[in-house]
């Protein structure tokens, strides 16, 4: 039994290797033949050191200038908060895009996708009203913010910081205060009072 299980080990193998040898001859001639098409390819286009500036195509430049126009509009009449603030990035980006492209150094292709992209991202940030953030009073005492917490049965720092905060974010913030009650942050016994960050 012990010789047949060795021929069958020694027959996998040998298949294994021949495999493996196939797939690396394969990848090889992939590679060969990408590189031959490359080559072909800065053949046919001329001299590969030389890059033909195509120029901007004026009227959807101008749609681009027109459309960055009227986000940045609407962008000065919108409050601040994070929302805003995502938008001014977006904004700043489609900006940045956009001044290379009227300078020749991108092109259409590269660009315009882009600079669309950036700037829709920014309208849906800018139609959706801002979410501040609110830390409602779980205690009686004349809207003071809760300084401790008393973890109930089936609470997690997620579920708290949601509660509490009105973001599961702030999670992490609660643990690393209370890292010395908490080591492993899932297990929580009930009854533990939590400190809670301001």
């Amino acid at each position: 039994m012990s010789r047949l299980a060795f021929v069958i080990f020694f027959f996998f193998f040998i298949v294994l290797g021949y495999m493996a040898y196939l797939s690396q001859m394969a990848l090889e001639e992939s590679r060969i033949s990408q590189e031959q098409l490359k080559n072909l390819a800065l053949k046919l286009a001329g001299d590969s050191t030389k890059s033909v500036a195509v120029p901007p195509d004026p009227g959807m430049t101008a749609l681009a200038q027109k459309e960055l126009a009227a986000v940045e509009q609407k962008l000065s009449k919108t409050p601040g908060g994070d929302r805003h603030g995502a938008a001014v990035f977006l904004v700043n980006r489609a900006r940045l895009t956009l001044e290379p492209l009227i300078a020749g150094g991108l092109s259409d292709s590269e660009a315009l996708p882009k600079i669309f992209g950036y700037l829709a991202a920014a309208r849906t940030y800018l139609a959706a009203p801002p979410e501040p953030l609110k830390v409602e009073p779980q205690s009686k005492d004349q809207g003071l913010i809760q300084k401790s917490y008393r973890v109930n049965r089936g609470d997690t720092l997620w579920a708290i910081s949601k509660k509490l905060y009105n973001t599961p974010w702030r999670w992490h913030d609660i643990w690393k205060l209370n890292e010395a009650k908490l080591p492993v942050y899932k297990r929580m016994p009930s009854g533990l009072t939590l400190k809670l960050p301001g």
